[in-house]
């Protein structure tokens, strides 16, 4: 993709962000890596509700995320993740 429409598609929200081709891989890695250390819960809810977003309208969508995400809100990660930020600390996932 060109710089210039590359640019141009992260203004716009299209995409998250914008490197140089050698830059690529550190990038993704880094991405990679943020998503390996993030709530398992939560990665594979957000996963779903991106695959049904490019499936059903709006509404809809917003509505199948809500009954997606409603247990990983009331999950026992979600509980560490709330007390780990309490206590300055790292959380401990444990996919539960």
């Amino acid at each position: 993709m060109h710089q210039g429409r590359a640019v141009g598609a992260y203004e716009i929200g299209l995409i998250n962000h914008v490197v140089e081709s050698d830059q690529l891989m550190s990038k993704a890695m880094e991405i990679a890596y943020a998503i390996v250390n993030s709530a398992p819960l939560s990665v594979v809810a957000a996963r779903q509700v991106v695959q049904i977003a490019t499936e059903m309208g709006k509404t809809a969508a917003l509505d199948q995320a809500y009954e997606i995400f409603k247990p990983v809100y009331e999950s026992e990660d979600a509980r560490e993740g709330a007390r780990a930020f309490r206590e300055k600390r790292s959380p401990k996932w444990l996919g539960r």
